[in-house]
């Protein structure tokens, strides 16, 4: 799960809209609980990542994440310049 985390934000990252992309396991959460935080800077950042998410590489991206990992779709904009 981690690599493949660890992937998307090295090989895919500048593709994809967004600034920056960290790999989390939370210390005094459950064990396995791993997720990426996606950073952007404005909306366009993220019409860019989802349409990212709908080309070949994207798609191929989501269907080797979906095999190790439940995708839960959380959207937090804490600052949006």
């Amino acid at each position: 799960m981690i690599e493949i985390l660890n992937e998307f934000r090295d090989q895919h990252l500048s593709d994809t809209g967004a600034y920056d992309f960290k790999v989390c396991e939370p210390l005094d959460g459950p064990p396995m609980i791993v997720y990426g935080e996606a950073y952007f800077n404005d909306y366009a950042g993220l019409d860019k990542m989802k349409a990212w998410l709908e080309t070949e590489k994207g798609m191929d991206f989501i269907q080797r994440f979906s095999k190790t990992a439940k995708v839960v779709d959380r959207l937090v904009m804490d600052q949006i310049l």
